[in-house]
């Protein structure tokens, strides 16, 4: 708002009539005055007296409005300023909360699914490691419990070989050790019989006996 000037408050002319506050008041108070003074309610010097306290009175209040009204103004242009700062701010933090909600759609579709750039690559790749883990995981499991192919099944099946072939060596030990001493008892006790035979069907041998089981008993340990 511009500042106050005097022509604000009156601009008449001799010939023009003003359009000022005061101008605007004093038209006023001129037509009641003419309309007291034709009804002759008053008349000679008191016309002069009331015309005069009229024309102080006016000039002040005329003041006074012209005062009010820049006054007004200017509480009307801060408020105006208020409200312009006001919706500035409020259009600022709608523009950040869109900003942030925009962001936030970014980095979800970033993580959860990409469409391009070097978060794509990130995330695919990320994805085909996840996969490949996966499928590591699953070989190995089946290398390890149940291999069904490759080396770790042919391992397997040398290491059950070899398992197989220790037990059966294992036994067939034991069975030659089983056998050869029943081979050795059995010859003994075939040798033994002879000659225990023989000496008992011939009385010269009969002397003999003793010293011959001493022999034979001597052999057996």
């Amino acid at each position: 708002m511009s500042d106050i000037a005097i022509t604000d408050v009156t601009n008449a002319t001799a010939l023009v009539a003003g359009t000022g506050s005061f101008d605007v008041l004093m038209d006023q108070i001129e037509i009641r005055l003419d309309a007291q003074y034709l009804k002759q309610r008053i008349s000679g010097t008191d016309y002069a007296t009331v015309y005069l306290g009229a024309l102080q009175a006016v000039m002040q209040q005329a003041i006074a409005f012209t005062l009010q009204q820049e006054t007004a103004g200017l509480e009307a242009d801060k408020v105006s300023q208020e409200i312009e700062t006001t919706i500035g701010a409020t259009a600022k933090m709608y523009a950040e909360v869109a900003l942030l909600d925009q962001k936030q759609i970014t980095e979800l579709a970033q993580t959860t699914d990409p469409t391009g750039g070097l978060a794509k690559a990130a995330f695919d790749k990320t994805a085909a490691e996840v996969v490949l883990l996966d499928q590591k995981t699953t070989t190995e499991i089946a290398e390890t419990v149940d291999p069904t192919g490759g080396l770790k099944l042919a391992q397997l099946n040398l290491f059950e070989a070899q398992t197989s072939g220790f037990a059966g060596k294992h036994e067939n030990e034991l069975l030659k050790i089983y056998l050869d001493t029943w081979a050795v008892v059995y010859s003994i006790m075939m040798e033994t019989w002879l000659v225990l035979n023989l000496v008992s069907h011939h009385s010269s041998c009969r002397q003999a006996r003793p010293l011959l089981c001493r022999r034979l008993s001597t052999r057996r340990l």
